[in-house]
């Protein structure tokens, strides 16, 4: 730990050497310990963190609790949300899919078509045996 490294380590953590990394600790306080420029540099950081804790507001319970009552007032007055226009019939079904995206309903959907009515020209089509025959000769 050098002097340039412990003015970083005051400026990001403070003067606290509990807000300090673990691993910074140790070396730190070692280098305070021998260094009078050290020791002043704490000392600024330290002076700095209790302007920063004393300018800070401190809010009482009686200023928190108005805060909450004027927050719920304001709340209270916002308009109710508008329940969202639901799917009717068969399709309130498919309703939680519908975030996931309509495009992969349109996919699936000329999935099950294919399956169904199957395409025009069969002669390509590869049937289970020669799909097993194929996969056998693989092995």
């Amino acid at each position: 730990m050098n002097e340039v490294r412990f003015a970083k380590l005051l400026a990001v953590y403070g003067a606290e050497p509990v807000r300090w990394p673990t691993e910074d600790q140790a070396a730190a306080l070692a280098l305070i310990a021998r260094s009078g420029k050290a020791a002043a540099m704490l000392a600024e950081a330290d002076k700095l963190d209790r302007a920063i804790e004393a300018s800070s507001p401190h809010a009482t319970q009686e200023t928190l609790a108005r805060l909450r009552r004027q927050i719920s007032a304001d709340i209270a007055r916002l308009p109710a949300p508008s329940p969202c226009p639901r799917l009717f019939g068969a399709l309130s079904r498919l309703e939680p899919f519908v975030p996931a995206g309509v495009s992969a309903l349109a996919v699936l959907t000329a999935g099950f078509a294919w399956i169904i009515w199957g395409s025009p020209d069969q002669s390509h089509i590869v049937t289970g045996l020669q799909t097993l025959t194929f996969l056998g000769s693989l092995l």
